[in-house]
């Protein structure tokens, strides 16, 4: 695979060379700034990823705690609390996934 790619990039450079090589040197002088920016756009899109990952995390730990110990939520009367607990952390992780679909549509 890596000697077929290897092949077809040579050939296209040989063509685009033939074809018009002013136009050759500009094409490949975007490519520099191109990997910088996928660089720094790879990183922010890992971040974010981890970042919802942990939020979907947490919020499953809160129901987990709620339905392992539900006889004492229930005992104390506290499902609506713990419903907005469990609510406020869907919400974050709401947020988090919407950034992250706008980071991965390029809008944000």
């Amino acid at each position: 695979m890596f000697l077929r790619s290897s092949v077809q990039a040579a050939g296209v450079v040989v063509f685009m060379a033939t074809l018009n090589w002013k136009l050759m040197l500009v094409t490949f002088t975007s490519i520099p700034v191109v990997t910088i920016i996928s660089k720094y756009y790879g990183r922010y899109y890992q971040k974010l990823a981890k970042a919802v990952q942990k939020s979907f995390a947490d919020a499953n730990e809160v129901a987990e705690q709620v339905i392992s110990g539900i006889k004492t939520v229930r005992s104390f009367a506290n499902e609506d609390g713990e419903l907005d607990t469990y609510e406020a952390r869907l919400f974050s992780t709401y947020r988090l996934k919407r950034k992250q679909a706008f980071a991965y549509s390029g809008c944000e």
